[in-house]
């Protein structure tokens, strides 16, 4: 490794894994991300090589990357989101708040009268930085907090990444991080096909994870694991739900009710869901059968009147050999989700299941 070849340009030759290639010797910013190492190679080059030219010899050779080093630092991610967030939400009384969590990042945003968290947990896939969107809590809302948490995923991500349902892909990291740096630089993007994500650490305030040519499949933490597996039952519900389809999100959520019955997750949706209906929270004195497929019959009814508020609500789940109306007298189990005075669900609360 020798000194910088051009002080103007922060790219040098090097020997890396046996071949010759160049690395970034400082770091970059690309908005809130600051590339700590970047580092390719040139394949099919066969030595003696003449090296006089230095740098400026392998501009135009296109490289293959083997490292990359990503620092995040939530302050700066913090300000990046609250330049966009704005309009899906509303305005910010205060600046949106990014922290650590194990396995991701928590977000909460501030309004005048509203207060939404979530969060954002990694599932990178490959060479692609993936999250799934989990325990979206909210009040004062005009909708669902998942509704709106959505949105704001959406509107923070315009133009680099994607949403289905709840998961956000920001695909080919390596390559766009190429494309972005190394042509400014006066060199050629390097190919990106061979880098994967590794895992993600936590340092304080920062997050740090790397993309290597070397590097196995990324582990996925169980929650994350439960977020995917619940992200692909309920992503046509989400994506309806995002663009306010309420009653199409409804429709799919009986539907992956069907596939997932009692899953506390899609109950506790379909209750705020309801609630944030106006004059459906209030529909209490029957319930109400909606999916008869395959000798599962799923049902929805609100608690007792005298118990019922907003944010209360039953989801029962019946097994027949065949699709037939429901008696009164059948013995099911139901679902109870738990919430405080305001209405709200309280934080740190389960879902509980009892059978009547």
């Amino acid at each position: 490794m020798g000194p910088p070849e051009d002080p103007r340009v922060p790219l040098r030759l090097t020997v890396t894994r046996g071949a010759l290639g160049m690395e970034l010797y400082e770091p970059i910013e690309i908005g809130p991300l600051s590339v700590e190492r970047l580092s390719l190679t040139f394949a099919g080059l066969r030595f003696p090589v003449d090296l006089s030219g230095g740098v400026p010899r392998f501009r135009s050779r296109r490289g293959e990357l083997q490292e990359i080093v990503l620092r995040l630092r939530l302050s700066d991610l913090a300000r990046f989101g609250s330049k966009r967030v704005g309009a899906p939400f509303g305005p910010l009384v205060k600046p949106l708040a990014a922290w650590s969590i194990a396995g991701g990042i928590g977000v909460g945003l501030v309004a005048e009268d509203a207060g939404l968290a979530f969060d954002l947990l990694w599932a990178a896939d490959h060479g692609a930085a993936r999250f799934v969107l989990a325990n979206a809590r909210g009040i004062g809302l005009a909708g669902p907090a998942l509704s709106v948490a959505l949105r704001a995923c959406d509107a923070v991500i315009e133009g680099f990444g994607e949403r289905s349902g709840r998961i956000v892909t920001i695909s080919d990291v390596g390559g766009r991080i190429g494309r972005a740096l190394l042509p400014a630089v006066g060199a050629r993007a390097p190919a990106s096909v061979a880098v994967s994500f590794g895992d993600l650490f936590q340092e304080l305030d920062e997050l740090l994870v790397g993309l290597d040519a070397t590097f196995p499949p990324s582990a996925t933490s169980d929650a994350a694991t439960r977020a995917l597996e619940l992200a692909r039952l309920t992503r046509e519900a989400d994506d309806a739900l995002a663009e306010s389809r309420v009653d199409e999100a409804r429709e799919k959520l009986l539907e992956a009710l069907e596939q997932a019955p009692r899953h506390p997750e899609i109950v506790r949706l379909l209750c705020e869901l309801d609630a944030a209906v106006p004059g459906r929270a209030d529909l209490h004195q029957e319930p109400v059968a909606v999916n008869q497929r395959g000798g599962r019959v799923a049902v929805v009814a609100p608690l007792p009147a005298p118990e019922v508020r907003p944010a209360f609500g039953l989801v029962v789940v019946v097994q027949v050999p065949a699709p037939r109306p429901l008696s009164a007298s059948v013995r099911v189990p139901t679902v109870q989700i738990p919430v405080g005075a305001d209405g709200v669900q309280e934080p740190g609360r389960g879902v509980v299941l009892r059978r009547r």
